[in-house]
């Protein structure tokens, strides 16, 4: 078998064995196919779609860069390697002011011995300084992707803090190239790819790199001839199963830090506040409080409604049924409101951005002063209501998912998550130190519709195996009596 590497892999004079080989280990989940199965729908299609490409002009197998690692363990035949990637050494020795932590050392020494990979992160385990302390160690001009100009930001001010160097900056409003330089995802693929450009790095670093699967990030690491790559996340699976993508276009996993191994100042306090709220037409269920679920007859409208129309529907239909609920957006107003008035500052991560603003408007009228950041917040307003956020001008952010990847904010205190959803990431904002900052409370709120009890009993399971405590159960009532 050879195999020219460059930015893809172009695989000739491979055996029928290893093409069998190559057919039944390079596959993905059909998203489409998933989605069907969720919403109980027919689909006619595979079930598995192909990561590998094989082109008829000259018989070869296409593969990304990143599965280089697992070919060299499935294929028993010989291997011949013509390496084309493009390595680009800038020769400038960079003095890090920085101390890094055990595990970031072994990262980095790991990363300069395997070439591309990528590794899981929690939020306050330093990805920066890891993808900095990279950059260092392999002296190589690099090119950072980003989803946001608030991260590529982020990262720049860093990365200038650190070594004492401001990198270059490519976005909308600036294109500028150094040995280092930070872009945003949708400018680098539409003004950077297809020039000449992109081959004057020898290294390309993927941060919030659970991303990498959508076909922004994809286009770039395909066109992308450099021979290091990394990669690194805080939440590595993806509710489309396409996380496998990953590994495909990265490498393999170089390391997993573990929420224990973090030197976090603040423990997360962790609270399922059940709310008492049901939908409407939802059949009265009676509490079993010794196994914390709600007991039913087998044969209930709801199941026929959901074996009808698929819980994908029924499940946008109790969203809005609750969200039109007076009852529990009063109480979640009541939450917010009894930890303003202790002087803690307040995450609120709803599930739409209605339902940021209903909230917004119901504090404001409480004379609450609350901030709302959601994915159409322009950078600027985004900056200053963060800003203010920091100083305590304003001690309540309400937000959807988005805030949780890219936002520094240390001195959260308290966060409510109002919807059910991955928290891993959301509750790692608030671990830091910050000033007048005693403990970090996690509220998450339970309400009463079928499946959603069973649901927080295994996320309960999740959160003791991530943070080796447990989660405490209240109604309520026994909330306000804290």
């Amino acid at each position: 078998m050879k195999i020219n590497a460059s930015s893809v892999l172009y695989i000739h004079n491979y055996t029928a064995q290893s093409l069998r080989t190559i057919k039944a280990h390079f596959t993905r989940v059909n998203p489409d196919a998933l989605h069907a199965r969720m919403s109980k729908t027919d689909f006619k299609g595979s079930w598995y779609l192909p990561v590998y490409t094989l082109r008829e002009s000259d018989n070869a197998i296409i593969l990304p860069q990143g599965c280089m690692f697992k070919l060299r363990q499935i294929i028993k035949e010989p291997i011949e390697v013509i390496d084309n990637r493009q390595t680009a050494a800038f020769n400038q020795e960079l003095s890090l002011k920085m101390e890094d932590r055990f595990y970031q050392r072994q990262i980095i020494e790991k990363a300069a011995r395997m070439q591309s990979g990528y590794f899981i992160a929690p939020c306050g385990a330093g990805k920066t300084n890891m993808f900095i302390g990279i950059i260092a160690k392999l002296q190589q001009r690099t090119l950072v992707v980003v989803h946001t100009t608030q991260l590529m930001w982020q990262f720049y001010e860093r990365f200038k803090e650190v070594t004492g160097k401001a990198p270059g900056v490519f976005y909308s409003g600036k294109k500028e190239i150094k040995p280092v330089t930070i872009g945003v995802n949708k400018s680098i693929l539409t003004h950077l790819v297809n020039r000449a450009s992109i081959r004057t790095f020898g290294m390309v670093i993927v941060d919030e790199c659970d991303l990498v699967p959508a076909p922004t990030m994809a286009g770039i690491l395909n066109k992308c001839p450099a021979k290091y790559r990394f990669g690194a996340t805080a939440t590595y699976a993806r509710y489309d199963q396409q996380e496998i993508m990953i590994d495909f276009l990265l490498g393999a996993r170089l390391h997993k830090i573990e929420h224990w191994d973090l030197d976090r100042v603040h423990d997360p306090k962790l609270y399922f506040i059940q709310t008492g709220v049901r939908p409407k037409y939802y059949p009265k269920f009676t509490w079993d409080a010794n196994n914390k679920v709600w007991v039913t007859k087998p044969k209930d409208k709801f199941r026929t409604w959901e074996k009808k129309i698929g819980p994908i529907q029924i499940g946008t239909l109790l969203k809005k049924q609750l969200l039109a609920s007076t009852t529990r957006a009063g109480r979640v107003i009541s939450i917010i409101i009894k930890e303003h008035n202790l002087g803690e500052v307040i995450l609120v991560v709803c599930g739409t951005v209605i339902e940021c603003e209903l909230y917004q408007t119901y504090l404001l009228a409480k004379g609450v002063n609350a901030h709302v950041i959601v994915g159409d917040t322009k950078n600027k307003d985004r900056e200053i209501r963060l800003q203010e956020i920091r100083d305590r001008k304003c001690r309540v952010l309400l937000g959807v998912n988005v805030v949780s990847r890219g936002m520094d904010v240390p001195n959260i205190s308290r966060i409510l998550v109002t919807v059910k959803r991955q928290t891993t990431q959301i509750i790692g904002r608030g671990t830091r130190e910050a000033e007048f900052k005693t403990d970090l409370k996690v509220y998450e709120l339970v309400d009463h519709y079928p499946g959603v009890e069973n649901a927080f009993k295994r996320k309960e399971k999740e959160l003791h195996k991530t943070y080796k405590k447990n989660t405490t159960w209240l109604t309520y009532d026994q909330y306000l009596k804290m």
